[in-house]
């Protein structure tokens, strides 16, 4: 999931079910979880759906292992890609820079890649942040389907 949707770990490990819109293919992050403070939409491709669909609902989290708060324990899996990939030496973090990194590399301009990760600050920033206000939704399903 989280090559799939470029998101920081802790969004991932701490996904609910009620911020999905499987119908719509979204993923509504509130305010109250993200660093900038303002709600963020993320597309959810079909392998992103996919990887969703196979999770047995056993509480509000959409990762647990006991329905209790979210997924926590990243270091066994990590060992365990390491070990499957024979890479090491990265980090979960990286990912994301992976996932603009190869965006970039099919022509994905670099405003539409801030509104997919929704940092703090962008591209666009100053006095075009204050005018341009346009969430670029389109482009950003068009990019994370790619």
């Amino acid at each position: 999931m989280l090559i799939q949707t470029a998101q920081r770990r802790s969004k991932v490990s701490e996904m609910t079910w009620d911020e999905l819109d499987l119908d719509s293919s979204q993923w509504e992050i509130p305010s109250s979880r993200t660093k900038n403070e303002k709600p963020h939409t993320v597309h959810l491709s079909e392998q992103a759906i996919a990887v969703v669909a196979d999770i047995t609902n056993i509480g509000s989290f959409a990762f647990t292992t006991n329905g209790k708060p979210p997924f926590s324990g990243f270091s066994k899996p990590k060992k365990r890609l390491d070990e499957l990939s024979k890479v090491t030496g990265w980090r979960l973090h990286d990912i994301r820079r992976t996932v603009v990194s190869s965006m970039a590399k099919l022509g994905t301009a670099p405003h539409v890649s801030d509104k997919i990760l929704n940092p703090q600050s962008g591209t666009i920033y100053g006095l075009a942040a204050v005018y341009q206000r346009h969430e670029f939704l389109e482009e950003r399903q068009k990019e994370l389907d790619a």
